[in-house]
């Protein structure tokens, strides 16, 4: 079935077409991390993800400074309410290959060499697009 769009001017729907790759990746991902995370530390699973960032000195925005601007925002806010959801892409791939958590996600990812040099070809076309 094809989707006709009226697209704004310059976006084209190619364009449209990486963004929902994109989206759909990053969605698993985060998935991906909340489930390893929450099937092994149970509810301590979110202070596991903050220690990891910690041990990767990992700046940026706090996830929990993000969660409270979105709820700010009622009228344009997520229906997601884990920090998770709320952290950069970056910070994300920070937690994926921490190495003390990165044996919960090899088995989707295969070899941490491999995925990180992915990774680092995707984030400047996610970060654009």
């Amino acid at each position: 079935m094809k989707l006709a769009l009226d697209l704004p001017d310059g976006t084209t729907p190619d364009a449209v077409r990486g963004y929902c790759l994109l989206y759909q990746l990053e969605r698993w991902l985060r998935e991906m991390v909340y489930l390893e995370l929450k099937s092994h530390f149970g509810g301590d699973w979110w202070g596991e993800a903050e220690q990891a960032l910690k041990r990767s000195k990992a700046g940026g925005i706090p996830a929990g400074r993000s969660l409270q601007a979105d709820k700010r925002h009622p009228h344009m806010s997520t229906p997601e309410n884990d920090p998770l959801w709320f952290l950069s892409f970056d910070s994300l791939v920070k937690i994926i290959f921490d190495r003390k958590l990165w044996r919960f996600f090899e088995k989707y990812l295969t070899t941490k060499k491999r995925v990180r040099a992915k990774f680092e070809e995707i984030a400047p076309i996610r970060n654009r697009i």
